[in-house]
């Protein structure tokens, strides 16, 4: 019995694990990020791609995991990390305005 309570944790882990990376911007300060490493057009230009690439893949995960008994559903997670991707969004659009104007 209590080996296959371990094998459940494991695969709800390995789950854990693979939808965690998703929520690392949430730990940094986006706009001091951006001000101390974005200096030339195509850091602001390579940053709105991968973002549009990044909200592709979210529409990839699953709605929801099914582990024996448990149903993990997802909708809840990807709402959290479209905010993220859209604060991250706002934050370059709003560092790229400033540039454009301080540079004039």
């Amino acid at each position: 019995m209590y080996e296959k309570a371990e094998l459940l944790f494991d695969k709800l882990e390995d789950i854990l694990r693979q939808l965690s990376p998703w929520t690392s911007l949430n730990f940094i300060d986006i706009e001091a990020y951006i001000d101390a490493h974005f200096k030339q057009a195509s850091d602001w230009e390579n940053n709105y791609k991968s973002l549009r690439d990044k909200r592709k893949e979210l529409e990839n995960i699953q709605e929801f995991y099914k582990v024996d008994c448990f149903k993990i559903k997802t909708d809840q997670f990807k709402k959290g990390v479209e905010d993220i991707l859209n604060r991250m969004h706002d934050a370059i659009r709003i560092s790229l305005k400033t540039t454009i104007k301080s540079d004039m």
